[in-house]
């Protein structure tokens, strides 16, 4: 198999960067206002944070509050690959060059997606926000779980509008089994993002394997607003082929960049979920 003769490595590297966006589960969940800054390896992003601004009552003159601000780092720390090499006689008959890099370059996106997603899912620690435990298996959902995350929520000003929730396979299971819970299959419209299998107590459902196992049988499920974390991944990944001659093998490989950041503590947090 040698080089396809109509390999644009930008038109290539825009398919990479759109599998990946669809790919991602936590990813998505994370604001990426920041994402325009990002140039390479290396950078610091330095996102701005704005303070309230308290209305007063008209009386004939306006008082002029000191400006409040400060700001959040985002590191573009986060340097990942991934690449196959596909030996020449081993393309498959009736496949062509094209299909066997196709094929393996979204497997490589998947794999980008799947660590950025595990960036997200570390950050469970830089909430501010109180710890709910959960004991998946014999504590209904509803009952000081769901209501305590909303509450919390609701105390720190977070929207109501763009709140979600992520657990793994056995939590689904357990919110599947209460009749308060609207199954995607009902939000019509509203159930087009990659990962979402609901809604419950407010929040947008999603399923991930990605979330941190803490100890044991414990696991960081998250709650939250995507203004809580940001993400900048660098805008163009880029996707390469690299012919090896001496093993008549042709190279596909990809890198991403990317960096991620609590900018607002207060609006997710951390359930502690035990699912022994």
């Amino acid at each position: 198999m040698a080089y396809p003769n109509d390999f644009i490595p930008e038109v290539w590297s825009a398919r990479l960067l759109d599998t990946l966006d669809k790919s991602l589960v936590l990813g998505q969940l994370a604001n990426r206002d920041y994402e325009s800054a990002v140039q390479g390896q290396g950078d610091t992003i330095h996102a701005q944070k704005f303070g309230n601004v308290t209305a007063g009552a008209y009386s004939g003159s306006v008082t002029y509050a000191a400006e409040s601000s400060s700001t959040v780092s985002i590191s573009l720390n986060q340097d990942y690959y991934g690449a196959v090499s596909l030996d020449d006689k081993n393309v498959l008959q009736g496949q062509t060059g094209v299909d066997q890099i196709n094929g393996f370059a979204d497997r490589i996106a998947y794999g980008l997606a799947d660590q950025i997603d595990q960036g997200v899912a570390g950050l469970y620690t830089s909430s501010t926000l109180t710890d709910i435990a959960w004991d998946v298996g014999t504590t209904d959902p509803w009952d000081g779980v769901l209501t305590t995350a909303a509450e919390q929520l609701n105390a720190a000003n977070v929207p109501q509008q763009g709140r979600w929730l992520v657990v793994r396979p056995k939590g689904m299971t357990a919110l599947l089994e209460s009749a308060d819970f609207q199954r995607a299959t009902e939000m019509g419209d509203n159930a087009m993002a990659n990962g979402i299998v609901g809604r419950a107590a407010g929040f947008d459902v999603y399923i991930s394997n990605n979330l941190v196992n803490i100890s044991s049988n414990n696991y960081a499920y998250m709650y939250g607003h995507s203004m809580g974390i940001s993400l900048a991944v660098q805008q163009a990944p880029t996707i390469e082929l690299v012919r090896r001659d001496a093993a008549f093998e042709t190279g596909v490989r990809a890198r991403v960049v990317y960096g991620v950041a609590a900018t607002q503590p207060t609006a997710f947090g951390e359930i502690t979920a035990d699912e022994s």
